[in-house]
């Protein structure tokens, strides 16, 4: 006998649609599953359009409410659009969710280590623990959503390609479409000149934000879409007498950083030496590259370099790590470069990253245009070079934010 899956109706000569209905369910479900869908589409297609957070909650909530709405006939098995009610739930609800986070990214995971402080005594009972699985499954996500990945570039050896890794490096990032921003905290400002700005030009720059006389977001420059940077200026020479004074000044530029959202990555061209810039960088990052050239007293140099990052990890930065060495100006038809690469490679292991950069005259050429070398020569070594580079810093991070991401939620 015919049964109308909706409202139930039987009857020998009950006409039934496609989807198993009678005729009164069929106009009324019909009607509503074609208004639903309508507000769904025009809201998943403006999601994203606007940088507000707010209209972007907004445009999730609607689709989050009218899929709900349809959900009581999938489950009744009528069939409504695609992607499913459930399957739209949930994807929508985790994009609501992340974007919660990043809107309160400070308070978030307070409130969390709160709530489930205040809920642990009562795990036994099951829906509380239900609750503490979410709850743990949403600070999974908190280490990649609260801050940028902070790199600080160092070597005390000028003339190792700090700034050109810097610029490029962020660049190649910026191409996979990560958002970057590059900080240029060396006196010389060739990462600023690099970049095609001239110091002149400069109302404000990293020194008046150690100096607290502006916030990084008045003094930002965009590069382009995905890559921005800080300017640096001559008058940053100034800071080694000038906040050498009191120890706490190392933490000038971590202070400056707290609360810089919207990036993916920060990368700091560090000054060739181990003062007070140097201490203030290891201190607001949370992992080193180390780029170094292959020469015989490279590996001396970087034996000490290594001893002031455990000093500072010990007493000033618990959380700093060595991400790992880029080899750079490298020539393979020295059979000296060879020999060192070797050397290094027995010595360092895995800290040396895969990728070394070759020497390419089109990387200082590219500098002196004030352009990335994936603007100035896109098929050249330099550019192929920082690209596998990027790929190999993207993988490192990934794997190294699992790994945190499971101690995290094992807490």
């Amino acid at each position: 006998m015919p049964q109308c899956k909706w409202c139930s109706k039987k009857g020998f000569f009950l006409s039934l649609s496609k989807k198993s209905l009678c005729k009164s369910c069929q106009l009324m479900i019909e009607t509503k599953i074609n208004n639903h869908a309508r507000v769904i589409k025009s809201n998943i297609k403006v999601l994203g359009a606007s940088e507000e957070k707010e209209k972007n909650i907004n445009h999730c909530d609607e689709i989050i409410e009218k899929a709900r709405e349809l959900l009581r006939y999938e489950k009744k098995g009528i069939s409504t659009i695609d992607p499913s009610p459930s399957k739209l739930i949930k994807e929508f609800t985790t994009t609501h969710d992340k974007l919660i986070i990043k809107s309160v990214p400070e308070k978030v995971n307070e409130a969390l280590l709160s709530a489930e402080s205040a809920l642990l005594p009562y795990n036994e009972i099951y829906s509380i623990n239900e609750v503490l699985n979410k709850i743990k499954t949403v600070r999974t996500v908190l280490p990649e959503l609260l801050v940028p990945k902070i790199f600080a570039l160092i070597n005390q050896k000028g003339g190792v390609g700090k700034t050109t890794s810097t610029i490029n490096l962020g660049a190649g990032l910026a191409k996979l479409k990560k958002k970057v921003l590059l900080i240029d905290f060396d006196p010389q400002a060739n990462l600023t000149d690099g970049l095609g700005t001239e110091e002149k030009d400069l109302k404000y720059t990293i020194y008046n934000i150690l100096k607290s006389e502006v916030n990084c977001k008045n003094v930002i420059i965009n590069n382009n879409e995905n890559m921005s940077f800080i300017p640096s200026h001559v008058f940053l020479a100034k800071s080694e007498k000038e906040f050498s004074r009191e120890a706490r000044n190392i933490f000038l530029l971590k202070n400056a950083l707290k609360g810089l959202t919207g990036y993916d990555y920060v990368l700091i061209d560090c000054p060739p030496s181990l003062g007070i810039l140097t201490l203030n960088a290891l201190a607001a990052a949370q992992s080193v590259i180390i780029p170094l050239q292959p020469e015989y007293y490279a590996l001396k140099g970087i034996r000490k370099l290594m001893d002031i990052i455990d000093f500072v990890k010990g007493k000033i930065n618990r959380r700093l790590t060595i991400v790992g060495i880029i080899c750079t100006r490298y020539d393979n038809r020295k059979i000296h470069h060879r020999e060192v690469l070797g050397k290094i490679r027995e010595s360092l292991g895995d800290s040396i990253f895969y990728t070394v950069i070759r020497e390419n005259i089109s990387l200082a050429e590219s500098s002196s245009f004030g352009q990335t070398i994936f603007e100035y020569k896109p098929k050249s070594h330099g550019a192929e070079d920082y690209m596998n580079l990027s790929k190999e810093v993207i993988e490192r991070n990934t794997i190294n934010n699992k790994k945190n991401n499971k101690e995290f939620s094992s807490v």
